[in-house]
């Protein structure tokens, strides 16, 4: 039928199978457990006993006895006869030999009328030792009991997908709501009767209830995607605090223990304090960390045409605007080789740019002098050579990727250094997602995303779908602020993910974009009422209709209602409701290493020849001044030091 009856069935199916079980544990008992005596005299035990609730009942009754050499005749206890069959096929009972040691010379059946009260009386003392009728059914009873209540686990929820089926509908088309065992079943293998989860990564789950711990607990207590589709991405998504470090930290965690390689984006540094190894070789990108390699871009280019990529990442905006031409005089810049203080020297000034890119035809105009200033600035973190003990670059990094890459930064600095970050994940991505070798498994876990720049390298990796082998995580906490650096570009690259993770969002726009994101489904719902019919289909079964109704698989009420530590996982049409564990990371390094740096270059080593001697000669006149005394104490007294940070000159 169309539509599935309002009747319990399959609690009834769970009643009938028990029935059945108990049928046969009563033949079973019958016939390994009973007497011969109690076999054979079972009819006529009943039978009294029903009429025997009539006073002065009387009845004919055909008995097999045990007739002695005397004559004396009796019934047969116990063991003394069985049944045995003739050469013509036919039943009939002979003595035993505990029959015989017990006197009786052969058995007859003798034809008699009987008091019913009385003889149900001599059955139940002699043959049946006074016992009744649910000592010999308790233990089928029992055991049939503990298949009914085993039943009930598969009968109660199936019988409420009926009834659900009736309340809410029957989905059509559109994303389907799974429990995390439905969801590992669908994309796991099955093997005969045994399911093997997916190998990939996988996410604990809290979410289970009662039937989900008692017959799916290995099933549902972890949410797992295949290995081969980690390399389509992941997106996690919701309001910052409300699971998201949960969700990365599983993640990482499990790619630390397949030893693969990982680019962290921690903006927070949430993650650094538990994954950092020294051993491992990790590095920290951060100018202002002490544990910060020494790194000039002139490294990463091994061609002249290798310059422009770089240039892109650092100024990712259109070539026709300001950023194509900071773009252009950046390229031309790092042709000459310089080191990033001298770099940052000549893009910090107009004078120097036009000097150096003389005859270039690049003019820097007040916008693009503003772009080259913000680089110069971030570029004036970056420690000297001399400073730092180890060189590193991308373009060697991706040759072995023998380490994790940690990128980090502070909220009072992040905003100076987000052109260099933004530049050294887009040469990472660039270095990894063009390296034909395939090469070591790497993770790029992006939490913040918006925080950055555009990355065109990475963005054009993950719409190309190129080098699936490589995962990228994105953690995005606000659709508007991604909408702010990426543009129209927002929608395709939330888009690539096959792997999303939502979590709570307070604001009502990333709520219902989430929403749609999820998607809407077609559900036929039932209309019209059933009347009364038989105990499994209504009698108007055929005249019910149902009607498509179109909506979301998930609301955005139910979403900005969400705990900190709930979400979904959606994979394709599946959607499993989770609930993360608070996680207590164990702090193995320290979050930040404050680099100390050298006293500020003073302004008359950057100032031209002619203004530096003509400020000198003022300086000179201006102390020649001074009075004795004054001069004297300058002498006593130590040189003051200048405890100004250099950060922001």
């Amino acid at each position: 039928m169309r539509w599935p009856s309002r009747y319990p069935v399959w609690t009834f199916g769970a009643v009938g199978v028990a029935a059945l079980v108990f049928c046969a544990q009563m033949g079973v008992e019958y016939a390994r457990q009973w007497s011969a005596a109690e076999r054979v005299y079972l009819g006529d035990y009943l039978r009294s006993g029903i009429r025997g609730a009539w006073p002065g009942a009387h009845g004919r009754y055909v008995l097999l006895n045990g007739v002695t050499a005397k004559g004396e005749a009796r019934l047969v206890l116990d063991e003394e006869a069985e049944r045995v069959k003739d050469a013509d096929g036919k039943s009939g009972y002979r003595l035993t030999e505990e029959g015989i040691k017990d006197g009786l010379a052969h058995l007859e059946w003798r034809a008699a009328v009987y008091d019913d009260r009385g003889l149900h009386a001599v059955l139940t003392r002699w043959i049946y030792r006074n016992g009744d009728v649910w000592s010999y059914a308790a233990r089928p009873f029992y055991e049939a009991l503990a298949v009914f209540a085993l039943g009930l686990f598969v009968a109660v929820p199936k019988d409420r997908t009926r009834r659900m089926v009736l309340k809410h509908g029957r989905p059509l088309k559109g994303p389907e709501l799974a429990t995390a065992a439905e969801f590992n079943t669908r994309l796991g293998r099955s093997k005969g009767l045994l399911v093997y989860p997916p190998d990939g990564v996988a996410f604990v789950n809290e979410q289970m209830n009662w039937g989900d711990k008692l017959l799916h607990k290995k099933l549902s207590g972890w949410v797992r995607l295949p290995r081969e589709r980690e390399g389509l991405h992941l997106l996690v998504a919701g309001d910052s605090g409300a699971a998201k470090s949960a969700a990365i930290l599983q993640i990482l965690t499990q790619a630390a223990e397949r030893k693969e390689a990982a680019i962290v984006y921690d903006p927070a540094m949430e993650y650094l304090p538990q994954f950092y190894s020294e051993a491992r070789g990790d590095v920290v990108l951060n100018p202002l960390d002490a544990r910060c390699p020494y790194w000039t871009p002139c490294d990463e280019v091994g061609h002249e045409a290798e310059v422009f990529p770089l240039a892109a990442s650092l100024f990712p905006g259109p070539v026709s605007g300001p950023d194509g031409t900071a773009r252009r005089i950046f390229a031309h810049l790092l042709n000459l080789k310089p080191t990033p203080e001298e770099l940052a020297q000549w893009m910090g000034r107009a004078e120097e740019i036009e000097r150096r890119a003389r005859g270039a035809e690049m003019q820097a105009g007040s916008g693009v002098l503003a772009a080259l200033k913000t680089a110069a600035d971030a570029f004036r973190l970056l420690p000297k050579e001399a400073e730092r003990e180890r060189r590193w670059s991308t373009a060697e990094w991706a040759g072995t990727r023998q380490g994790w890459v940690f990128l980090t930064s502070k909220a009072t600095t992040r905003e100076r250094l987000r052109p260099l970050l933004s530049l050294w994940l887009d040469l990472l991505a660039l270095r990894v997602f063009d390296d034909a070798s395939r090469g070591r498994k790497t993770w790029f876990v992006l939490d913040e995303l918006g925080s950055l720049q555009r990355l065109p390298q990475l963005t054009a990796a993950m719409m190309e779908r190129r080098r699936p082998h490589h995962p990228v995580v994105l953690g995005v906490p606000s659709r508007a602020q991604l909408e702010a650096v990426y543009g129209k570009e927002t929608e395709a690259l939330l888009e690539q993910p096959a792997t999303r993770i939502w979590l709570k969002a307070s604001e009502p726009g990333m709520a219902e974009w989430i929403s749609k994101a999820i998607g809407e489904r077609e559900v036929e719902r039932f209309r019209g009422r059933q009347g009364k019919g038989d105990i499994f289909y209504p009698k108007d079964a055929r005249r019910l209709r149902g009607e498509i109704v179109r909506g979301p698989l998930v609301t955005a009420a139910e979403i900005g209602a969400l705990d900190a530590l709930g979400g979904y996982l959606q994979h394709g049409n599946l959607v499993v409701r989770m609930r993360f564990p608070r996680l207590e990371p164990e702090e193995r390094a320290e979050r930040f290493v404050e680099r100390r740096r050298a006293a500020a270059t003073p302004a008359a080593q950057v100032m031209p020849a002619g203004v530096q001697q003509q400020k000198q000669v003022a300086v000179e006149a201006t102390s020649s001044r001074k009075p004795p005394r004054a001069a004297k104490e300058q002498e006593q007294q130590p040189a003051a030091v200048n405890e100004q940070h250099p950060y922001f000159e």
